[in-house]
């Protein structure tokens, strides 16, 4: 049996700032070469209740700095506005809330006008645009390769780096169109509530931020590029990215970061296809993050800090375990 949260070293434990990692959405349509998270089980989707549940227990966690939801594809749950409000009216504006999106379903490739204002009516249907409420859209050049494939009907990422590049070059008209349509859309709807912001996340390939400044977005100015963008550089050794020369290996990071799956459970032996195996250092036995049972009440499977996660490492609990390391 686990202990909950057992590896958390003692001065993550009393940590003042950490954050909450809530993967919303199991699934993704997008095929990005340096996708990490395509390796990963995010369990199944569970009903609004659970949500409704989790969120009135994290009431008032004085530890709490930050929200945020992901995936695969967060705008492909459908209740994501109403995840957003249940937030909201338990720990109500002081936490910021952070949207991780490839933009999928929600920002238009349309040129022009046009493209922007199905934008902001996407943006504006989906029920997060709300005060200190952000949408974080990746805009590299390997999810311009993921748009060149999805507009062409290829369904699975490219395997060569050679060729991935290949396909990333022609999907930089669209990444280009898919960003001035997101920004414009974000500051339209920015001017109709406070605090809501649009982000583009540029993670790039070491020593490639550079080429994204100069060669993708040249049509941002200093200014714009500084307020708007969000980037690092040095991918992971994981996906697609983890025989590129150039990437790196994981490590620790500084952020203080809980990865909760609601559709997944602990699970001392595999129940699926779908279950996803994590060492446990406790008697070096392996840990389950199996699919969930009950879409209501299932207990969630929990990771604190992301470099576990990547490298199936057992540092966690159940959602209601978690809590407690932000109480």
């Amino acid at each position: 049996m686990y202990v909950p949260f057992y590896c958390v070293p003692a001065e993550q434990a009393h940590c003042q700032d950490w954050e909450i990692v809530m993967f919303v959405s199991p699934s993704c349509p997008g095929t990005c070469f340096h996708c990490w998270s395509s390796e990963t089980f995010f369990g199944l989707p569970v009903l609004l209740s659970w949500h409704e549940r989790f969120w009135s227990l994290a009431s008032n966690k004085a530890k709490l700095g930050e929200i945020r939801l992901s995936g695969g594809e967060p705008f492909l749950c459908r209740d994501l506005g109403e995840i957003i409000g249940i937030i909201r009216k338990n720990l109500i504006s002081i936490v910021p809330v952070k949207i991780f999106t490839a933009g999928y379903r929600l920002v238009s490739l349309k040129t022009g006008n046009a493209g922007i204002e199905e934008t902001v009516c996407n943006i504006r249907a989906s029920g997060v645009v709300r005060e200190k409420v952000e949408i974080h859209l990746s805009a590299d050049e390997h999810h311009a390769g993921s748009l060149y494939r999805t507009n062409m009907g290829i369904k699975k990422r490219s395997v060569k780096p050679r060729h991935a590049g290949e396909m990333n070059l022609l999907g930089i008209p669209m990444l280009q169109t898919q960003t001035i349509n997101f920004l414009r859309a974000c500051e339209i709807l920015s001017n109709e509530v406070q605090g809501f912001e649009g982000k583009l996340k540029i993670h790039a390939e070491m020593n490639r931020l550079e080429y994204h400044r100069r060669e993708i977005f040249p049509w941002l100015t200093e200014d714009a590029w500084n307020a708007a963008v969000i980037s690092s550089e040095g991918l992971i050794k994981a996906g697609g990215a983890r025989n590129m020369p150039s990437s790196v290996e994981i490590s620790p990071s500084s952020r203080h970061s809980i990865m909760i799956i609601p559709g997944a459970e602990i699970a001392t032996a595999p129940n699926s296809k779908k279950s996803q195996a994590y060492l446990n250092p406790s008697g070096n036995k392996m840990i389950y993050a199996n699919p969930c049972t009950n879409k209501e009440n299932s207990n969630g499977f929990v990771i604190a800090g992301w470099w576990n996660m990547i490298n199936r490492v057992f540092c966690g609990g159940t959602a209601q375990e978690a809590l407690e390391l932000v109480s």
